[in-house]
């Protein structure tokens, strides 16, 4: 009798799922496995918030003593904001790199700088490649130019009869800072400054 029911007995432990003995019933299974999803779902959910967004206008050079803004920022991420701002005819070689975002800034200079005009481009590509791209654009490269150390990626300065340039790009943005009015001296001197300026905002 002993032995029919022990045979019984092993019977139905061989009729239940494997998993059973180890984890128990299905319905505590079920609430496992829903568990670590909601909490796989919490983590993914935590990493997207905490991920920076830089606001592109805020990249423009603001509270410099020496620099005050001469009217509204222009913003925009489509061709037709972009030919209607300043860059105007000039469109083409950023269409062609794929510019994603840019922010447009003038500025007039005040105390011992008065007299003197500052412009801010500054262009979001879709990558490093596409901001060197930019960067060595036939119709953004000046005849002649010189190389820039330790300011991001890769930069360079050019000067016409009354201007100064400085060019430069660090991870998948293109800035370019123009002084007008100023000596070459004074003007390469804020150049740097504002090009810091600028990158102390992109780091941040």
């Amino acid at each position: 009798m002993w032995a029919r029911k022990n045979r019984f007995a092993i019977s139905l432990s061989q009729l239940r799922p494997t998993c059973w003995p180890r984890y128990g019933s299905p319905v505590l299974v079920l609430i496992i496995l829903l568990l670590l999803a909601m909490s796989s779902t919490g983590c993914d959910d935590k990493k997207s918030t905490t991920s920076p967004i830089i606001n592109l206008e805020n990249l423009l050079p603001s509270g410099i003593s020496s620099w005050t803004p001469s009217g509204d920022a222009q913003t925009g991420n489509t061709e037709a904001e972009l030919r209607g701002s300043a860059i105007n005819g000039y469109a083409d070689p950023y269409l062609r790199n794929n510019f994603a975002e840019f922010a447009l800034g003038d500025y007039t200079g005040v105390g011992s700088l008065a007299g003197g005009i500052m412009t801010c481009w500054i262009f979001e590509m879709p990558s490093a490649t596409d901001a060197l791209g930019l960067y060595n654009d036939t119709d953004i490269k000046p005849p002649s130019s010189e190389s820039v150390a330790d300011l991001g990626d890769e930069a360079r300065s050019s000067s016409g009869l009354l201007d100064r340039k400085l060019e430069f790009v660090l991870d998948e943005y293109y800035i370019s800072l123009v002084v007008i009015n100023l000596t070459p001296e004074v003007a390469s001197n804020h150049l740097n400054l504002l090009a810091d300026h600028i990158i102390g905002k992109i780091n941040n």
